[in-house]
């Protein structure tokens, strides 16, 4: 495995590709990656995506703190660490 690119030489490699060649690499980061999906997605300014977001988040949180059932573990590392 060759050595990563630095920020900087990713953003010069990047200003060299064309509008289809960058589309292509956000569609298979997408593919790839969750996180990358949902970043493109809150970027574009989909809103439903960020208030479904929003809402999953505070879900966990609220279900960390506040569980239908038993007693709170009060983590909010645990609470951001859940999928």
């Amino acid at each position: 495995m060759g050595k990563k690119l630095t920020l900087t030489q990713m953003r010069k490699e990047l200003n060299k590709k064309t509008a289809a060649e960058l589309v292509s690499i956000i569609c298979e980061l997408c593919k790839t990656s969750k996180e990358a999906a949902d970043l493109v997605n809150i970027t574009l300014g989909n809103d439903s995506f960020v208030d479904d977001a929003l809402n999953e988040a505070k879900a966990k949180v609220r279900n960390q703190f506040f569980p239908k059932r038993g007693l709170g573990q009060l983590d909010l590392r645990k609470a951001k660490s859940e999928s």
